[in-house]
């Protein structure tokens, strides 16, 4: 994936599923994660939508109803984004992060990213 951060800040390793709407990209941390190590995780996997097209430098503007669903014990997770509204350069979606392994249900919420033109 075409991100501009470095290790170890890089979670987002690659596109495992994406139609026009929804995406699954698989993170990896070094570390249990954190509720803000979920939350840029699922921000750098809004490029999942993007890699056909240009590069497009994104940033958070917006991360609401953060919710922990499960206890955080893995340390690899699949991202599943869905691209809930459009308008101009922002763009709000809904996102869940799951177990790679037990495919159990870890966070919840929504984002909104601004794209630089």
């Amino acid at each position: 994936m075409k991100l501009p951060h470095l290790s170890p800040l890089v979670f987002a390793k690659r596109i495992l599923n994406k139609t026009d709407n929804h995406s699954e990209v698989l993170c990896e941390f070094d570390q249990k994660p954190t509720f803000g190590m979920f939350v840029e995780a699922a921000a750098q996997a809004t490029a999942s939508f993007f890699q056909e097209d240009r590069y497009k430098l994104g940033f958070l503007v917006n991360a609401t109803n953060i919710e922990l669903l499960s206890k955080i014990v893995e340390y690899k997770y699949i991202v599943k984004l869905d691209l809930q509204i459009k308008f101009d350069n922002l763009v709000k979606y809904s996102f869940e992060i799951m177990s790679f392994e037990t495919k159990t249900a870890t966070l919840k919420g929504e984002l909104t990213i601004a794209f630089q033109e």
